[in-house]
């Protein structure tokens, strides 16, 4: 997806943020603020490393293909140990253009999104 095609989705989720939802009740996500970074890998792993465990977590690393650690919407740790295998935040993967056919087009943004899909497309985040 080039340039002028992201811009134009920013545009028209930008025009319909201001819109009330057709659905349910409409949300001012104007009112939310972006949660700071998460911690490092490495401080997570010593504050939490007991509850990772617990659930099956296996923090050594042998034996598997990698290692992917998400907090929240933020990837703390992606460590990828095959070849071949490649893990992409959205961004990094609009601007190599391998999602271009699918981006925004299963659900297209207009004035009758929801809150936070409008607020989804106009932020930009690196969703995973």
């Amino acid at each position: 997806m080039n340039e002028a095609e992201l811009e134009e989705l920013r545009r028209r989720a930008e025009g319909a943020l201001s819109k009330p939802a057709r659905y349910g009740p409409d949300v001012d996500v104007t009112q939310f603020s972006v949660p700071p970074s998460p911690a490092s890998y490495e401080e997570i792993l010593r504050a939490s490393s007991h509850l990772l465990a617990s659930v099956g977590v296996d923090l050594s690393g042998r034996g598997s293909a990698g290692t992917y650690l998400q907090v929240d919407e933020e990837a703390v740790e992606i460590e990828v140990r095959t070849s071949g295998l490649r893990v992409l935040n959205l961004q990094q993967a609009l601007e190599e253009g391998i999602v271009d056919d699918y981006f925004w087009r299963a659900v297209p943004v207009t004035p009758t999104s929801t809150p936070r899909l409008r607020s989804s497309s106009v932020e930009g985040r690196a969703t995973w």
